[in-house]
């Protein structure tokens, strides 16, 4: 990824995270985009209105624009603490 950021012309970076469902039964991929949601908004360094939560078979993605690496960092910090998460 360091590698990517020094490229000309790079303005984004996808990092992908992967939820590894502790009960099927219980956590759909509705509650954890839910989680996700609620974790970007309540971090002050994450530009909320600008990233896009999309959970597809517990894989969650973020993409968007942001200004500045640190808003960046936050939002993966944000999220990657939801119940189930792989680190």
């Amino acid at each position: 990824m360091r590698a990517a950021k020094r490229v000309a012309g790079v303005r984004g970076v996808v990092d992908e995270i992967t939820v590894k469902l502790l009960d099927t039964s219980k956590r759909t991929d509705e509650d954890i985009a839910k989680d996700a949601v609620d974790a970007l908004n309540r971090n002050i360094l994450v530009p909320a209105d600008r990233i896009k939560v999309t959970v597809r078979n517990g894989i969650v993605t973020l993409e968007g624009t942001v200004n500045w690496n640190y808003e960046k960092t936050a939002a993966y910090n944000a999220v990657r603490n939801i119940r189930g998460a792989s680190r």
